[in-house]
């Protein structure tokens, strides 16, 4: 008497735990498969494209605030402006490289499982 009990509480728990697999669940877990490999490649184009993009970006970026930090309103005197740019390109290029490698493939991780080959994905919308 106490074995069937046990085996009865045992089959009615499981019985609990088993979730009916409904024609919704089964679309979603055939669309997650198809779009397995496409998310993927996605996400390695976002990587090997994006990154090199947001680094050129974020540098030019970085180069022209230093430029523009050292000679704010003399942008008409050429050797003031050969100065900051001797000194803005290194440094900008410096700063920038680091941040458009994270910032790159943030993007293309972020973007891979919704919009893999997006204009985000490959770091050509807006950085952040």
């Amino acid at each position: 008497m106490k074995n069937m009990i046990i085996g009865l509480s045992i089959l009615a728990m499981s019985c609990g735990l088993i979730q009916p697999a409904t024609a919704a669940n089964v679309n979603q877990l055939l669309e997650g498969t198809v779009l397995l490999p496409a998310r993927t490649l996605g996400l390695a184009t976002g990587i090997v494209v994006g990154s090199p993009i947001a680094v050129l970006r974020k540098s030019t970026e970085n180069i022209n605030a230093i430029t523009n930090k050292i000679t704010p309103d003399n942008h008409n005197v050429i050797p003031k402006v050969i100065a900051a740019g001797l000194v803005g390109i290194p440094f900008g290029i410096a700063a920038g490289a680091p941040e458009g490698v994270y910032l790159g493939s943030k993007n293309a991780l972020v973007n891979c499982i919704n919009k893999p080959f997006s204009v985000d994905s490959y770091s050509l919308g807006e950085l952040n």
